[in-house]
């Protein structure tokens, strides 16, 4: 099961970052990876919300 999600989160990975162990997306990009997931067959429970924000700001 991990092999079939390594091209998926491959293919997204270069659009977010990684905080704490986890791809952060924008809102679109997110969403697109959860609808590619689903088509996978692969069940999405939800997805969590984040804001993140600089130091300097």
């Amino acid at each position: 099961m991990i092999a079939v999600l390594e091209q998926p989160l491959d293919k997204y990975h270069h659009l977010g970052i990684v905080k704490a162990g986890e791809l952060l997306l924008l809102p679109a990009d997110a969403i697109s990876l959860a609808d590619e997931l689903e088509q996978m067959g692969i069940l999405i429970l939800g997805v969590d919300l984040w804001y993140y924000r600089s130091r300097d700001s």
